[in-house]
């Protein structure tokens, strides 16, 4: 249900879909549920493969299960690409509801830092999953 989609594409869908200022970047570009929801990858290797993820959802299929299904199958692929740890990077205004989203999916809160984000500093709070061992209930 995922597949890789050109940079341009993943750039234009993450504006698109409520991202106004999300930067002219190099990423992994990927959609889900025939454009319902788009992710960036940002790959890093200290030392394993760990992944930052954005997401980005269609605004007319904005629904909390929608994103979960999604970022479940992400999981899964990301496991069978040998990606030892997920972060996910959270702020904005929605930032109860991923979060909750987030444990519920497995992911731990690590930590709360500033970060710029359309030119201003604001909290992020980073959440991490590790892939390896994984910890989530029920598997």
């Amino acid at each position: 249900m995922i597949k890789r989609i050109e940079r341009r594409e993943g750039i234009k869908l993450m504006r698109e879909y409520g991202l106004e200022d999300w930067p002219d970047m190099d990423a992994d570009y990927r959609s889900w549920g025939n454009g319902m929801c788009v992710f960036g990858l940002f790959e890093h290797d200290w030392p394993n493969r760990v992944v930052d993820i954005h997401m980005a959802v269609r605004p007319d299929v904005r629904k909390q299960y929608i994103g979960m299904m999604a970022v479940e199958d992400l999981i899964k692929e990301c496991k069978l690409e040998g990606i030892s740890e997920m972060r996910a990077l959270i702020t904005g205004p929605y930032t109860f509801v991923i979060c909750g989203m987030a444990k519920k999916l497995g992911f731990k809160f690590k930590r709360v830092f500033q970060g710029p984000q359309a030119g201003k500093m604001v909290d992020i709070i980073d959440m991490r999953l590790p892939l390896k061992g994984d910890n989530r209930k029920g598997e």
